[in-house]
């Protein structure tokens, strides 16, 4: 069993949910995050206040796997990134167990 933790922009979620969806994966954990990498701080002007980020806004997505669905799963995940700097990034964990709370089932009867 794998953990694959994605870190994407959000505009492109959508697509890559659907896709996720259409193979046939369910379970996901999505969050809102904050990140900081190469890409410098950009100036926004608000209230005539000026405003310097240099944290950008990114979503974590966190799914398991058996080790079947790995690459066609990562295959999907790329299709979110744009080739631009600070795109985001794919980890993959070796999982070492898994249960489910409500039905105490373990491992790959948990991940369907």
């Amino acid at each position: 069993m794998k953990y694959i933790v994605a870190i994407l922009r959000p505009h492109r979620l959508d697509g890559i949910l659907e896709k996720i969806q259409e193979f046939g994966l369910v379970h996901f954990t999505l969050s809102n995050v904050m990140g900081h990498g190469l890409q410098k701080a950009t100036e926004e002007v608000y209230r005539n206040v000026l405003d310097s980020k240099d944290m950008h806004e990114y979503v974590k997505l966190e799914l398991a796997v058996n080790d079947v669905s790995l690459e066609p799963l990562v295959e999907i995940l790329k299709t979110g990134f744009e080739g631009e700097l600070d795109d985001g990034k794919i980890f993959v964990l070796e999982l070492v167990s898994a249960i489910s709370v409500r039905t105490g089932e373990r491992d790959a009867l948990v991940l369907g």
